[in-house]
């Protein structure tokens, strides 16, 4: 039922097919008879936005009055007659919500499963933020330099620094290029974490 499939909705091409974007699933469906103003087309223009700005700008939402002004903007050019009007575009985003493909925060406009994933992320976030923390950091010092003398390992101020801090806050980042040291210190955050609390260090 393929070819059946695309004739009734050529947009799937776009998630289907690598190298098929808007433009030539479009093609397709005007030449299949897809009206204009079809809510396959509209809703599938839609997805296309938010998802090729999500790969080219690394957002994971749209402000969704730029996306509003661009699709009418897209949809209307060249026509005599509107095509769509913002009044429509309400109508599709619902139905884009219902739909599981978006999801609105204030005003703005998200790809389901990237929304799923920044709270999940937030979510995370907040309840380690809430935690009690029970090592203190003089201890956390005395058990770093226990293991750079077990491992002979000496590490500059900034690892050093970073260890001690992902050991007594309770959220760190380590971030960095290539070749900056990112292994080494994770390594040291790892063993001196054992040493703190006397577990097995061959277990590594």
């Amino acid at each position: 039922n393929a070819a059946k499939t695309i004739r009734k909705n050529p947009y799937l091409l776009i998630d289907l097919v690598d190298g098929i974007g808007f433009k030539r699933a479009d093609e397709i469906a005007l030449k299949n008879k897809i009206e204009k103003n079809s809510p396959l087309r509209i809703k599938a223009f839609m997805l296309y936005l938010i998802n090729n700005s999500i790969r080219n700008k690394g957002d994971t939402y749209l402000d969704k009055i730029a996306l509003d002004e661009y699709v009418l903007a897209e949809i209307n050019k060249g026509e005599e007659v509107e095509v769509i009007t913002e009044s429509d575009l309400h109508r599709f985003y619902d139905e884009l919500e219902n739909e599981d493909k978006i999801r609105f925060y204030r005003s703005r406009v998200y790809e389901m499963n990237l929304y799923n994933a920044e709270y999940k992320i937030a979510d995370k976030v907040f309840h380690l933020l809430n935690e009690k923390l029970e090592i203190k950091k003089e201890d956390i010092v005395i058990a770093l330099e226990k293991v750079k003398g077990d491992i002979k390992i000496e590490y500059n101020f900034e690892q050093n620094k970073a260890i001690i801090n992902a050991l007594s806050e309770k959220l760190t980042i380590i971030t960095g290029g290539p070749g900056t040291g990112k292994s080494t210190i994770i390594q040291g955050i790892i063993k001196t974490y054992l040493e703190l609390n006397k577990l097995d260090k061959d277990a590594l």
